[in-house]
Order: C-alpha cells, then structure tokens, then sequence
C-alpha cells in the first residue's frame, strides 16, 4: 500500500472494508482461497542476518538491531544495527550497538527509545549476556543501562502501561522475571513465575496485565497447556484458564475487543492447526477458525484493521515455510494471503504507519531479504499465464502475462543464475515479463519456481543426456508360468535421457511404455507357452531385464546330449573354437571344468541345441590337455608345446644378471606376437614371494612379460617408468606371486624385429 487509497478506486476494496464485510455476511472466508500477491521485494539489508530484533521508530522508520550473522559452529553474533525507511524502501546503517548480540529481549520506551537487554554475545565467547543499553533516534547513539539480574535470552520484553519494561523468563526456561524502570536506569526484581516455561506465547492485555501461556517444562520436556496473568499492581503472577492444546512456540495477538488470539505452536511432533482465543474477562480460552498451514516459529501482527498476519515458521514437516495466512476477528476464520519472498524463520514483523507489514531478514541462510506486505492487495486475486513453460537443453526465451489489480505492486523473486530476466523484473498492475534461459550442458534437469505477486510461475529444463549413463530397472528378472500373464517394469533414469525397449521376442507384447525419457514404467504382456521354457533379455537405457517362462514340454528323462566335435587338438598359438550341443528342446545344461587358460566366451549353459564359444591361451610351456564337461558329456581339449628349442627357457638366477641378445632366430612365439624376437627365461617361486625384473639394453627399447605356469600373462612393462629400459613392476616396488609354481619372463623389444644385446636382472625381496 502506498499512501491512502482513493474513495473512487473500484479496482480496490480496502482492507478494512473487506473485514467488516466478513462479520455481515454469512459467507465463510475460510472456505475461499485468496493467494492474492502482497508481497514486494525492498531493498536488502546491507548485513545478512536472524534473531534479531526491530522496532518502531516514532518517525515511523523501523530500527534493525543485531542477530545472527552465520550458522551452525561459525556463528557469530552482531553489534550492527540498521533503519528502514518507507518512503525510500531503502536501508541505512546505523550506529552500533556497543555489545554484540542475538536472541535479545527488546522493548520500545514510551519516550520512543529502544530498550534491548540480554542475548548472546560472541564477544564473550558466546555466553548469555545481562547487559542492557538504549538506543535513541534523535542522536542516533547508544547507551548503555544497568544491566540485568540475570543472563536471559529468547525472552520477552513487555513495555507496561505506566513505561516501565517487563522482562521475562528465556531459554531453557527461566522462571524468574524483572522490571525496568526508565528514569533510575536500572532492573529490579519482580514475583517469579508459577510454573518454568521455555518458549511460552505472551501478550500485554488491554488493562495492563500480562498474560502467558502454553511454553514446555525444559525439567521434564513436557509441554504446557497452563496460563498465567501478571498484575502490575500487585506486581504477582496468577494461574487463569487453560489452553484447550499445549503447546510452545506459538503467538499471542492482542485483538481489538480485548481478547487475544494464540495461534500456532507445537508439542514435540505434533503441530495444532486449532486457534484459541483468551477472554480476559471469564479467564477462559475457547476454539476459533483453524490454521490453514500448521506452523510453529512464526510471527505475528496485529494490522490497523484489526485483523491478525502470521508468516513464515516451520511447518508440520519441519520445512521452513513461505506462505502468510490473516485471521479475520469478525469472523474467526483464516484466509491465505500470499507467500513470501522466501521461506524464513526468526524473522521480525513490523505493522508501518501506512498499514503496510516489513517482513525481515531470518533464516535460513541468514538472509539480507526483505519485503513488504501490503494488506489491501493480500485479498486481490492474481494470474499467471501460462503456468509453467519447458525448454530444451539449448535454453531460449519466453515471456508470461502477469493480471493484477492497478494499484498493487509485484516482484519476480527466486530467479536463479541461469534465467535473465530482459524485462519488467518489478511493476505495478498488469505486465509482461520476458526470460531468457541460458544452455544447460550437463545432465539431469533443473526447475526454477518464480513467484511474482503470489503466483509460481514453474520453468524447467532438461540436459544433455550422457551416453554412459544406464538406467536402473525394477525388478531385474521376473518369471512366469507356462500360462503367461503380464508384468511391468520400472525405469529411473536420467531425465535428460530417453530411452526404449529392444529385445523383445515374438511371444512378449509391450502394452506401453515402449519407450520415455527419464523416468517411467513399461507394461508388458508374456503369451501362453506350448513349448519348451523359454527367457527373453530385453535391454532398457543400457540395462537389461531377464523375462522367462516354464515350459509346456519337460526334459525327457532319458534324453541323452551329444557334443560335436567330442575333442579338439589345438597348437601352442591358441585361438578360439567351438563345441555344438545337440540335447532334448527342454532339457537344460552347462559347461563345467574348464582350465585356467580356457575361457567361455558364450553358451556356459543352454536348453535344447546350443553352442559354447571358448577361447584358450598361448603355450608357452610343455604341451597341455584338459577335460570339460559339457551337457554331461566330456570334451577334451589338447594343446601343443610351442615348436623349436628357440623358445624353450633358461634359468633366471635372483641376483645374478643375465646377458643374452635378441637375434633373427629367436622364438617368434612371445606374448608380442610372432613378428618380436623373443627370449624366455624361468624361475621357481612360492606363494607370496616378491620379486622384480629389470630389463636394460642400449640397443633398443626394450618389452618384458612375465607369465605363471599356465601361460597367462601376469604383468608387463615397456619403459620402467621412463626410458627405453623395462621394469615388472613399473619404476620400483616388488610384484607378489599369488601362487607356487614355474614363472616366465619374457624379453622382446617394443617394436617389431629388433635385435641386439641386453641384460635382465632378478631381484628377490
């Protein structure tokens, strides 16, 4: 609200208006859902920070005194204070206070200085506080005062009818109170609570009394649903009616016809969305309008219509919420009026002289955000249009039509780094805001919830899918009778990354779902089986889903597999081969007892007719024979030692260096391959022994392997580290044998037909 509103407007209904409108008619607001925009971004605060306090000054400007400047264990309290001036919207510093200080109680004199007392301070190594000072804006200094009995923090401070302060209670729970008195400068003891409580709601009544409730027992943890009231003319506490809900946390209001409003709170888990209200007359409490969003850590403040909002706190979830909420006193009923700029806790709330609300700083972060509330434009009914808008990986522009009531001000806010916004980021009345989004390069997606006069307007973007990514499926294999029936598959993947189904065989139908992008679920239907069982792989985003299913047609149980070929004789080179299974349709196997220097490559097990794929390694040894089974049969397979007394070893001495020199006819049969020269060399070790080898010529740039019994290289090393010289391992260190039995060394150059002398060392550890 800027200024008064004209008597003509009829885009505008005052707020004021609205409310006594409300206690006519008999329409309940609180089935009416007004998400109106009342919010508008200021100025930030030039310091960041929470739990702090703020006062009104009597010029109408709003003192910002210290809090909290960081979180968790490097936090750090502040001395700083600032002015808010509405007219300019702006911050200004102003001077500080002379201790640091957070979670301090603090009261507005009836001179129009500010009181602030208590707290925390850094300054002393983080302990509570007693001292008190007072800051008065005509000079803009402060002073300090006598300083409190005791240390109190998180308190409250309540200005009495005749000026002087009541300080109560503070964490953890404090039953103690005192008075202020303004002309000695100095506290004095006051009676002592009937009951401890932490975090209790407290609120001056119309007739000067004070009255508390609700809070928890920090002894025993319990929370209270107790009440007291505090006669300042007796200067006693007095037990008065109960609260229907215990509960800590919450607020107390002063209402206009005396009674007070105590909203919110919690006990432990549990969060009343029931309001009560105080009559100070019968000493009761009674059920008014429920919350719409339960909080606990909120504020609350009484507006020039009488009416009560509330913002911000933690919610049932324990999320820090945004959104703010007006309690209608004619009426008893709540209404939504919009959110926040950002969500926050330990915030303050300050009611302007031109009926406007100043909802700053807080937490989480803390935060510099601050902004204003203008009531008349809380009940207006705004649009966005559209929605929501989506954009590629590339990014782009667009731009979104903003309908809101002529005189009633908006800002765009939550605007992350990778939106501009190219035009009207703030205005009054009907707009168009145009965006561009910058390109996103990286996986996955990111969504942006701008909130412009109490509206999100929703932007997404997706990346660029990463081809290595694989998507996770749920289950990983399912099975089915021979009747078959239908199954469904659940993928999560990437939302860059689209995806489809392959593999799918004849007797399986995918009924949708047959392809997406990110995540999603593929439904599909497997056909009644007359045949042997049956399994299908069907690969979804780089992952695979096994489906089988039973057989119709069982094993006979005197069929009998043959293998073609029975045997294989293979020579020293190795290579690849392959044995044909020819068994019952639904009769199944596998291959079983294959050597170290044999490896199936496909068909370790089948139903029916099959082929197993085997590889088997170079001899580099004596000749070789192994016996698999397969499908109950035995398959022999023979290999030959390698040809010629080029390639048989000579003994490697540890510690001996070993000349020699490769030559034209040496054995091309290495593990370089047939177009190397290669010399042999073999030694005997046991399990766990450690050795090195080390490999030296000036002739050329040298190559060394080393194998185990079977023939199957271990290690292998062209440079040492650096160099044309060789070393197992490379640079330094010693390689452990895993297994007794004969090792090679190999030594062959590292391009192909080289020769020339060289000596070859090996060194026992």
């Amino acid at each position: 609200m800027r200024g008064s509103i004209p008597a003509s407007s009829s885009t505008r209904t005052s707020y004021l208006r609205r409310a006594i409108l409300a206690g006519l008619v008999a329409l309940s607001l609180a089935a009416v859902v007004h998400d109106g925009r009342a919010m508008e971004s200021t100025a930030p605060l030039a310091v960041a920070r929470d739990t702090h306090s703020a006062a009104l000054l009597p010029d109408g400007r709003v003192l910002i005194a210290g809090g909290n400047d960081s979180m968790g264990t490097n936090v750090h309290t502040l001395a700083s204070a600032e002015i808010y001036d509405p007219a300019s919207r702006n911050y200004t510093a102003a001077a500080p206070m002379n201790v640091s200080r957070s979670g301090h109680l603090s009261a507005v004199l009836a001179d129009g200085r500010i009181l602030v007392a208590g707290g925390r301070s850094t300054d002393t190594g983080g302990w509570d506080i007693a001292s008190a000072e007072i800051y008065d804006p005509a000079t803009n200094t402060w002073t300090a005062t006598g300083a409190l009995l005791e240390t109190r923090r998180l308190g409250e401070a309540v200005t009495l009818l005749d000026g002087h302060v009541l300080m109560i209670g503070g964490d953890p729970g404090l039953n103690s109170s005192e008075i202020y008195d303004p002309a000695s400068g100095s506290f004095g003891a006051s009676a002592a609570l009937l009951t401890p409580r932490g975090r209790p709601a407290i609120a001056r009544l119309a007739d000067g009394r004070v009255l508390m409730v609700g809070g928890f027992d920090a002894a025993t943890g319990s929370y209270l649903s107790s009440a007291e009231v505090y006669d300042p003319s007796t200067g006693n506490w007095s037990y008065t009616g109960s609260l229907l809900a215990a509960r800590a946390y919450a607020t107390a209001t002063l209402l206009a016809d005396g009674k007070v409003l105590v909203a919110g709170g919690n006990t432990t888990s549990s969060f009343p969305a029931a309001a009560e209200l105080y009559d100070p007359v019968s000493g009761t409490f009674s059920a008014t309008g429920a919350l719409n969003v339960p909080r606990q850590g909120h504020v609350a403040t009484r507006l020039a219509g009488g009416d009560v909002l509330i913002s911000g706190g933690d919610t049932s979830s324990w999320q820090v919420d945004d959104s703010s909420e007006i309690y209608v006193a004619a009426s008893g009923t709540w209404y939504r009026a919009g959110r926040l700029n950002g969500v926050r806790t330990s915030h303050t709330q300050t009611l302007l002289g031109n009926g406007d609300v100043l909802v700053a700083a807080g937490w989480p972060g803390p935060t510099a955000n601050s902004e204003t509330v203008d009531i008349d434009c809380a009940v207006a009914t705004n649009s966005v249009t559209p929605a929501s808008q989506s954009f590629p990986s590339s990014g782009g522009s667009n731009a979104f039509a903003l309908s809101v009531p002529a005189n009633c001000s908006w800002s765009v806010n939550r605007v992350p780094p990778w939106m501009t916004i190219d035009a009207n980021a703030h205005g009054t009345g009907n707009a168009t805001v145009s965006y561009t989004v910058a390109p996103m390069t990286t996986g996955g997606s990111r969504n942006a919830w701008l909130l412009i006069a109490g509206k999100e307007y929703v932007v997404s973007q997706i990346g660029t899918c990463n081809p290595n990514y694989s998507a996770y499926l749920s289950p990983a294999s399912r099975s089915f009778t021979t009747g078959g029936g239908s199954g469904t598959i659940s993928v999560s993947h990437d939302a860059a990354c689209s995806w489809s189904v392959a593999g799918v065989p004849a007797w399986i139908t995918i009924t949708s779902g047959a392809s997406g992008q990110g995540n999603g679920t593929v439904s599909y239907g497997v056909a009644a089986n007359t045949g042997p069982a049956r399994s299908a792989t069907l690969t979804i985003g780089n992952s695979s889903v096994v489906v089988s299913q039973a057989g119709a047609v069982t094993c006979d149980p005197g069929a009998v597999a043959s293998l073609t070929p029975t045997s294989q004789n293979l020579t020293s080179a190795g290579g690849s081969s392959s044995i044909s299974v020819t068994h019952g349709a639904a009769c199944s196997w596998s291959v079983s007892g294959a050597p170290a220097w044999i490896t199936i490559n496909s068909g370790a097990s089948g139903t029916g007719n099959g082929t197993v794929l085997y590889t088997a390694a170079v001899n580099t040894g004596a000749a070789r024979s192994a016996t698999m089974t397969v499908a109950g049969k035995s398959f022999v397979v023979n290999q030959a030692a390698p040809a010629g007394a080029a390639c048989d070893p000579v003994n490697l001495v540890a510690g001996v260096t070993a000349g020699g020199s490769l030559a034209s006819g040496d054995c091309t049969q290495g593990a370089r391959g047939s177009s190397y020269y290669t010399d042999r060399y073999s030694f005997t070790a046991t399990a766990g022994q450690k050795i090195s080898l080390q490999l030296s010529s000036s002739a050329f740039d040298t190559f060394i392997y080393l194998r185990n019994a079977s023939g199957t290289v271990l290690a292998s090393n062209d440079d040492g580290g650096g160099g044309t010289n060789s070393r197992i391992p490379a640079s330094s260190g010693y390689y452990t044998l895993t297994t007794a039995g004969t090792y090679t060394a190999e030594v062959t150059s590292y391009s192909s037909g080289k020769t020339g002398a060289y000596t070859l060392l090996r060194t026992d550890y």
